[in-house]
């Protein structure tokens, strides 16, 4: 669940899939954080990942678990 309500797909994908079924599971909110670009080419023989994008990603994601710490 969002920030007071639920997350509108852009396009159809089944990557909601597993954040789904772990908040099905663990009855908690789940955190879908995504670090790719629209032109990355996910899945494709030539995908790639900037890696600005994953070092940007990692901070975001320890700043959040580190407020989830302080709770």
């Amino acid at each position: 669940m969002l920030y007071h309500g639920w997350p509108t797909p852009t396009k159809p994908t089944s990557k909601q899939e597993p954040e789904l079924s772990s908040r099905d599971l663990t009855g908690k909110s789940v955190l879908l954080l995504p670090l790719g670009a629209a032109d990355d080419m996910a899945h494709s023989q030539n995908e790639k990942f900037n890696k600005s994008n994953y070092v940007q990603g990692v901070k975001i994601l320890l700043s959040y678990l580190l407020e989830l710490g302080k709770a």
